[in-house]
């Protein structure tokens, strides 16, 4: 059995353990932890009562000073102001640079604002000349109330008086007073009571940091003129609560019945955007426990709890109210007084000197037994950690540290053998992975590519070195500054799931999976994306799809011709009637004349109807040839036969200059396609009539027939000419952006080229260069 070091350790430290707690017993038992802690509850309880008392009579005197402005200036405002002081207005008050009247006779008395777009009317004239009779009552409240920063008349008309003098420079030149803090708070949407109101702390705009307004309104008529207003300062009333050290921890906070904070040390910043309110709130950003201990001391007069945070802290709590709307608190850490181990040091140096050699004999016995074992096993690990995997470990010891050797061992053999299976796995993915033949990487979610097959080095340039930097996708494959369009990666990080879709990119069209590897928690770590070039198969699947569709044209028109067969026959059977009776019959030599005119007509629309069928199943015919000598005209006349009614409707002239012995040689199907998207594009350019002009000739070493398409249409914007032949780019409501694509692709397919000029609002003309005969 072998001997149990852990139970040796566990024994060693229980006695230490439970010495320690015996003599700390000892010690706080003899130095009456108890009484210490009643005495400070009771000491911090009596100075939130003092300094509440203290607050209360400053914020009442405050208010009173309010109210009795007030009313001094609504007893002014009833009062008439003589003519020649109106007029003086002009001389003594002026306007800036910027516009600002200002007060220009004395920088000792209050000073005065007025926006530039407010004009000075006899109404604020009048406003002018009351409040200024109040200047020595404005400097009587300054000086007799320290805590005092200014003292302010606000009208509605925005024109402000402050003292102490302040430079009309803190504001902007429309600066609307109005809209202030100190105004709204006592305008008649939120005080409809009209008496003394109290902000909540703003950044103040003359640079006296966070302040606390005191705010009256002044009606007349039941109509809201003016405003008066003192201001405290935060710093002030941290003067008033703070000027007293409680430990190291301890401090006083001011907040409202809410849970506004008025004053916190721990929730005031150093600064502000002017005008800002302060929006701290103690309720709601403080744990359940805490915001319950505020709530309950708001209920009573004051009190005293103990609060623990998250982090174990205990903390005293005491209050008192100012008033129903106030709250002073006092907060300090209970360890600061609860142990104070500096002052009683002496008392444990002989603690300290017993517990200094157990720890030198416990270390020298863990040393040998534990320490050096332990080293060799961390040598040991670092080797496995290099890639010395199978390193085997001697250690001769029965207790766990001999077993842990043991377990070593067999882990290092276990890790050896288990990671040449992963080197043969990682071999056998690496073959997989490079044997895709077309592009294939990976990437992370912002775009960067961490690996790619060899196939993709094969086809692209300097791949190996763009993931080295840790480029893009879009830049290593594509040359692109941002994400293609189209890119399904956008769709995978919103959805989370595997994305296929087609992407066009520089004339060709991408099929492209993207799947998400997944880490523990479901997040997306990297995405796998697999790109193949369908550009071939996309258009011959287009254009099979065209032929399918004149297939089935085909079949509707031999079925017509089929139904109108039996018709036709018995109009010409009618019609021959008619001439032998014209022949046997005697009849008048007009009415002769008349049947002979009707019996022509009617062969005429016969022959028609039957050139008419018999040209659309020719146009409709399946090619079973991949080239063949095809004239040009037939099928131009074919095309222009069956757009004929949008030519008719849209009042469009056709000409054609196209010889009957110019052929092409190609794929009928093809050349279908080609001209009826080029022709049927150039009648939609004109909705509202034109001229479409058709030519063809063979160029001079007769290799290539030339075709020329033009109209008169709206013609193409110049930043669009060079889009219109890339996938997905249309101008057009319904458009699918791949009509021109195909007919590009087509052409080029044979050998041929197209392109295009154009004037917006003039012409357009396509040229297109096909295979001759």
């Amino acid at each position: 059995m072998t001997k149990s070091l852990v139970n040796k350790i566990i024994i060693i430290f229980l006695i230490t353990t439970i010495i320690s707690v015996l003599l700390i017993t000892y010690f706080f038992i003899k130095n009456d932890s108890k009484v210490k802690e009643m005495l400070i509850k009771e000491n911090i309880l009596k100075l939130a009562e003092e300094k509440a008392q203290v607050i209360n009579l400053i914020f009442k005197n405050i208010e009173n000073e309010t109210e009795n402005l007030g009313y001094a200036l609504k007893f002014l405002m009833e009062a008439q102001v003589k003519s020649e002081k109106l007029s003086a207005v002009e001389t003594s008050y002026q306007r800036d640079s910027r516009g600002v009247l200002g007060r220009t006779d004395s920088t000792e008395n209050s000073s005065v604002f007025l926006s530039r777009d407010m004009a000075l009317t006899p109404e604020i004239k009048k406003e002018i000349c009351i409040t200024e009779i109040l200047d020595p009552l404005l400097k009587s409240i300054k000086h007799n109330n320290p805590v005092v920063e200014w003292v302010y008349i606000t009208s509605s008309n925005n024109l402000l008086r402050v003292y102490p003098y302040l430079s009309n420079d803190m504001f902007d030149a429309d600066h609307k007073h109005y809209k202030d803090p100190f105004y709204t708070i006592a305008n008649e949407e939120n005080n409809p009571e009209r008496r003394v109101v109290w902000s909540s702390p703003y950044y103040d705009y003359a640079g006296k940091g966070w302040v606390l307004t005191c705010s009256y309104p002044v009606y007349m008529d039941d109509r809201l003129v003016m405003v008066v207003s003192l201001d405290i300062a935060l710093n002030s009333i941290k003067e008033l609560i703070a000027d007293f050290k409680l430990i190291k921890t301890g401090f006083a906070f001011l907040i409202d019945k809410d849970g506004n904070v008025i004053y916190h040390p721990h929730y005031i910043p150093a600064f502000g955007k002017e005008g800002r309110l302060l929006a701290q709130n103690l309720l709601t950003s403080s744990e359940t426990e805490y915001k319950n201990i505020i709530e309950a001391l708001f209920r009573s007069k004051k009190g005293i709890f103990e609060y623990k945070d998250k982090l174990g802290e205990t903390y005293l709590i005491s209050g008192a109210k100012i008033n129903d709307n106030l709250l002073l608190g006092i907060q300090v850490n209970k360890k600061d007084y609860m142990l104070n181990f500096v002052n009683f040091f002496p008392a444990f140096t002989d603690i300290i000197v017993v517990m200094i050699i157990t720890v030198i004999v416990l270390g020298t016995y863990l040393f040998y037994r534990i320490s050096i074992p332990i080293s060799k096993l961390v040598r040991e690990t670092k080797k496995i950690e290099n890639g010395h995997y199978g390193e085997v470990l001697s250690i001769a010891s029965d207790d766990e540290i001999g077993e842990l050797s043991k377990v070593f061992n067999k882990m290092s053999l276990t890790i050896k053998e288990r990671t040449q299976k992963l080197e043969e796995s990682k071999q056998q993915l690496e073959m997989v992975f490079n044997s895709i033949n077309e592009l294939f990487f990976i990437c992370k979610p912002d775009y960067t590519v961490v690996l790619v097959n060899e196939k993709s080095k094969q086809i692209y340039e300097n791949v190996d070195e763009a993931v080295e930097k840790g480029e893009k996708c879009y830049s290593i494959f594509r040359k692109r500054s941002a994400p293609c369009a189209g890119c399904p990666i956008r769709e995978l990080l919103k959805t989370g799931r595997s994305i296929e879709r087609n992407v066009a990119v520089d004339n060709k069209v991408y099929n492209v999976d993207a799947t998400p590897i997944l880490d523990n928690n479901n997040r997306i770590i990297q995405i796998i994306i697999y790109s193949r070039d369908i550009t071939h198969s996309f258009i011959t699947n287009r254009i099979a799809a065209h032929r399918e569709k004149l297939a089935e044209l085909g079949q509707i028109t031999a079925g017509i011709f089929h139904e109108l067969k039996n018709p036709i026959s018995v109009m010409k059977g009618s019609i021959f009637l008619l001439n032998d009776i014209l022949k046997t019959q005697s009849l008048q030599k007009r009415d002769i004349e008349d049947i002979n005119f009707s019996v022509k007509e009617l062969e005429k629309s016969v022959e028609y109807a039957e050139g008419i069928i018999s040209n659309i199943l020719e146009f409709t015919r399946k090619s079973a040839k991949d080239r063949e000598d095809i004239p040009l005209s037939k099928i131009i006349d074919h095309i222009l036969l069956m757009l004929n009614q949008k030519i008719v409707n849209q009042s469009i002239l056709v000409y054609t200059s196209v010889n009957d012995d110019i052929s092409v040689y190609m794929n009928i199907d093809s050349l279908r396609l080609i001209l009826m998207n080029i022709i049927l594009n150039s009648i939609q350019a004109m909705p509202h009539g034109g001229k479409l002009q058709i030519a063809a000739f063979k160029t001079e070493d007769k290799k290539w027939v030339e075709v020329k398409v033009t109209d008169t249409g709206c013609g193409i914007d110049k930043r669009n000419v060079y889009k219109i032949f890339n996938p997905y780019f249309t101008t057009k409501e319904k458009g699918t952006g791949l009509g021109l694509w195909i007919v590009k692709n087509e052409v080029e397919s044979f050998g041929g080229k197209i392109k295009v000029d154009s004037k917006a609002g003039v012409c357009t003309t396509f040229t297109i260069f096909l295979p001759s005969s």
